[in-house]
């Protein structure tokens, strides 16, 4: 099935840029699992074209759609942050990378994952968690699995977590599984709730610090406006963005943040995942 577009969606950039770790790439496909279905997506030249099992098609326009934000007008974006030369390169390298809107439990969960690590170290951890968990899927010569639910995560003992990998994080995961299904915590209505509403929320839960939760906003919950800083944007920032004085007197990840937020404005999410695969790629 085809899904229309008013811009060029790039794939390649939108799935492998950092925002989501478990889509696997087979030119012109690529496959992954949106809502416990098996995807297999390409570009077109009107959009998407996508064949999903076991929900038909039909019934997961929509969904496709949403995940993809492909009602989101990027030239408007590109618009309002396109405001100096680094900006500008990553725009015309990158041109159609897209910002998702994936589950909130399982960018949750991927990124306490992301917790002192790196791309490949995520993938791997999270391919352990959903082999270990998840119900198989098959597409053409792909299998793939669909992620654990909360209840698999706090019936099972906290050292399983760390014998498939998960180190230090595996408390952090069985503790904030635990206290969304104690306290019934619907995460999907966090997108009701403003920007600092919804980091609150986030900041409760044990290991999730200011950078986490704003990858959490912005990757999930439609938050445009977080501003997650990581080793990549703090370098960036200071070293091409912020003043003398800046330098010395913003020390924390929150005033860093707070700083990307209020210079690049409503789509600061944007500019700074931009920014982030520009640099990330160039310095490979």
């Amino acid at each position: 099935m085809i899904i229309s577009s008013n811009h060029y969606v790039n794939l390649e950039a939108t799935l492998f840029s950092g925002q989501c770790f478990r889509w696997i790439s087979d030119p012109p496909w690529f496959y992954g699992v949106i809502s416990n279905n098996l995807i297999k997506i390409r570009e077109h030249p009107k959009g998407i074209e996508f064949f999903s099992t076991p929900t038909s098609e039909t019934l997961l326009k929509d969904k496709i759609a949403e995940y993809f934000n492909l009602d989101e007008n990027l030239d408007d974006i590109y618009s309002c942050i396109n405001s100096d030369s680094r900006i500008n390169t990553s725009i015309h390298l990158f041109q159609g990378m897209r910002i998702l809107t994936q589950d909130p439990w399982e960018c949750l969960i991927s990124f306490i994952c992301s917790s002192a690590s790196n791309i490949k170290k995520i993938r791997r951890n999270i391919d352990s968690l959903t082999q270990y968990f998840g119900n198989k899927l098959y597409l053409d010569q792909q299998i793939l699995n669909t992620f654990p639910t909360i209840q698999n995560i706090v019936e099972i003992d906290e050292d399983i977590l760390r014998n498939l990998g998960l180190g230090y994080r595996s408390k952090y995961i069985k503790s904030t599984a635990q206290t969304i299904l104690n306290q019934k915590i619907k995460i999907r209505t966090w997108e009701n709730l403003n920007y600092q509403e919804g980091l609150d929320q986030l900041v409760y839960f044990k290991g999730i610090g200011d950078k986490i939760a704003n990858c959490i906003l912005l990757f999930s919950l439609n938050k445009k406006e977080a501003f997650p800083v990581d080793r990549w944007i703090e370098q960036i920032l200071r070293n091409y963005y912020l003043t003398k004085s800046e330098n010395k007197s913003l020390k924390t990840t929150a005033s860093l943040r707070l700083w990307g937020m209020n210079h690049f404005g409503k789509y600061a999410g944007y500019a700074n995942h931009y920014l982030f695969h520009y640099f990330r790629t160039q310095n490979k």
